[in-house]
């Protein structure tokens, strides 16, 4: 048996150790959004990239039932800030009376923050040729390939009224 290169081997070992504790301690806080994910592969554009519908909305903490526009909508996400804003059509009955709302598809701009932290959206209107003007920032909570989660707060009544909606991809 080599006694001088047991040592050795050790110190190897030793060091590897180190090395995969420290990225593990550096991945782990690589987190930029407060529900996840804790890291990823892909981009965060590339996340955000495709069609996405509202999956369930909160307003202060509490699970909003979706109603008849939200559950027919979708947002088209391009990757290079492109999009769309969908609404299929469907029917709302009011008093035993059916109202048919057509499909509808409106073109969409979108982009983050320098810190890519936050994300606004703006919409094309048709009748004037004229883009409207940017939505408020909306904070991301969550970015997966599968999830995303925003919200924003809203004064009412003097109060703030805090909003989370949650999309899955579709």
């Amino acid at each position: 048996m080599n006694y001088i290169t047991k040592p050795n081997k050790m110190k190897k070992i030793l060091n590897i150790s180190i090395i995969a504790a420290a990225i593990t301690l550096i991945l782990s806080s690589c987190g930029k959004y407060e529900d996840g994910p804790g890291m990823s592969l892909r981009s965060k554009k590339g996340r955000v990239a495709g069609e996405w519908v509202i999956e369930k909305s909160y307003t202060n903490g509490v699970e909003d039932s979706l109603n008849v526009y939200q559950q027919n909508c979708r947002y088209v996400f391009e990757k290079d800030g492109s999009g769309a804003f969908v609404n299929d059509e469907y029917t709302l009955v009011i008093d035993d009376v059916p109202f048919v709302f057509e499909a509808d598809e409106i073109q969409m701009e979108w982009e983050f923050d320098d810190k890519k932290e936050n994300i606004r959206t703006r919409l094309y209107n048709e009748t004037s040729s004229t883009w409207q003007d940017w939505n408020e920032w909306f904070t991301i909570t969550r970015l997966t390939n599968k999830e995303m989660w925003f919200s924003y707060t809203e004064v009412e009544d003097g109060g703030n009224v805090e909003t989370e909606i949650h999309f899955k991809r579709n």
